[in-house]
């Protein structure tokens, strides 16, 4: 850091953003973002309490980096929009939210739109989801390899089967898988 930087604000220098006094990092806004977010305690969860250390040491080391509540809100929204009512919404927590390999890409990958699926993409989407539904015993021709990847012609069918509030999650896996 130059000598000539403030402790507050942004270096005049090399533009970087410098920390703000520590005792003023906004423990409870930022976890009452997530818990709203995430619609916790809507869902009769506890919610993710501010006066955890462990908390408190993810989102103190992040703050130390820079980073701020609207970056805080912004990978909460982003995360929550992909992970939210999927097998990943377990992963909507500050120990996966914050964690430093985490916290950068969340943040950088959740700045832009999503991109759309074309409609080609959906129809076919459409179309193997009413074939699972449908009971037929083999995949369409040619999408033997996205289905595998989505996980499977059988295990999707047979979980489609037992649970028919899984097609949202298998739509979303199917999508993922396409693009991949």
């Amino acid at each position: 850091m130059e000598e000539n930087c403030q402790n507050i604000g942004v270096c005049p220098h090399c533009g970087k953003r410098l920390n703000d006094p520590i005792d003023e990092i906004p423990y409870k806004d930022i976890l009452d973002h997530l818990n709203i977010v995430c619609r916790f305690v809507e869902r009769g969860k506890k919610g993710f309490q501010h006066r955890s250390v462990a908390h408190r040491k993810h989102i103190k080391a992040r703050w130390l980096e820079g980073h701020r509540l609207d970056d805080f809100r912004s990978v909460h929204e982003a995360q929550a929009a992909k992970w939210l009512d999927t097998r990943f919404e377990h992963c909507l927590r500050p120990s996966t939210l914050y964690r430093p390999a985490n916290f950068e890409s969340y943040l950088n990958h959740g700045a832009s739109a999503p991109a759309l699926a074309p409609e080609s993409t959906l129809k076919a989407i459409e179309e193997i989801i009413s074939l699972m539904k449908r009971s037929v015993s083999s995949p369409p021709a040619g999408m033997g390899g996205v289905i595998y990847r989505a996980g499977g012609w059988l295990p999707l069918k047979q979980r489609l089967r037992d649970d028919p509030s899984s097609e949202k999650e298998i739509r979303a896996a199917l999508l993922v898988a396409w693009t991949a």
